[in-house]
Parts: C-alpha cells; sequence; structure tokens
C-alpha cells in the first residue's frame, strides 16, 4: 500500500491485497521452501497447488466471537489502507473461512489459548516429511 499509494474503498483495499499475496506466490515458486502468511482466498488454491515441494496448512481456530474482537482490536495498529472499520462481519467470517483450503497436511491450532510454538514447530516438520498428498 506504501508503494502503490493507500486505497480509498475496501474494493481496492482487496485488489492490492490479491496482488501482494500473487507477488508472495512469485516469489515462493522461485524459493527452495517457503513460509506463506495470509488468510488465503480461493483464488489463491490454483496457485498454492502450484507451488513445488509439500504444503502444511496450519490453519487457526477459535470462536467467531473471539475472531471478531481479535480483529476489531488489532485495526488500530494496522495500515490505514486494510480500511478494517469498514469491513462488515461476513467479510472477515463467512462459509469460505471456515473451510481448510485442502491442498496439502492440515494442522488445526486451537487459538483460544496460548500455542506451544515448539510443539506445533515439531508437527509441522513430521507433517512436511510424510508422503505427499495429492494436489487438488
Amino acid at each position: 500500500m506504501d508503494a502503490l499509494g493507500a486505497p480509498e474503498t475496501v474494493e481496492r483495499s482487496r485488489e492490492i491485497g490479491k496482488a501482494a499475496v500473487l507477488a508472495m506466490f512469485a516469489v515462493a515458486e522461485m524459493s527452495c521452501g517457503a513460509v506463506l502468511e495470509s488468510n488465503f482466498n480461493h483464488y489463491a488454491l490454483p496457485y498454492l497447488a502450484a507451488l513445488p515441494g509439500s504444503i502444511v496448512e496450519v490453519r487457526c481456530c477459535c470462536p467467531r466471537e473471539l475472531a471478531l474482537l481479535r480483529y476489531r482490536e488489532r485495526s488500530g495498529k494496522r495500515h490505514p489502507g486494510h480500511l478494517d472499520a469498514d469491513r462488515v462481519e461476513d467479510e472477515l467470517w463467512n462459509d469460505e473461512v471456515l473451510q481448510p483450503l485442502g491442498v496439502g497436511r492440515l494442522i488445526e491450532v486451537d487459538t483460544t489459548t496460548p500455542v506451544d510454538i515448539e510443539a506445533l514447530v515439531s508437527e509441522i516438520v513430521v507433517a512436511r516429511t510424510l508422503p505427499p498428498k495429492e494436489k487438488k
């Protein structure tokens, strides 16, 4: 957003966000391994499926009310171009975000309490070494 200018509409913010995700995929595709973090939407599925190597999806889960509270609490700390105050709850929590992506091994993490990062990393390492899951 700093490079392209802060958007004035939620739609433009979404477009810039999608461009950022696609740039992230371009870099990951050329790397020897990557950790990608995003609230991936379904447009990202073909890009994820095309990445070389194994994919492990770490899916953070918590009740809707807690997710919305966390989002609202951090909204004033993010770049103003995200237009967090203008986002509706259905955009943040809908049927699409309730489902795993289904493009690799899945690890679901309950984030209602502190996460044991060392145990999670160990679980990711094991998941990476399992035979590849067929990509969709």
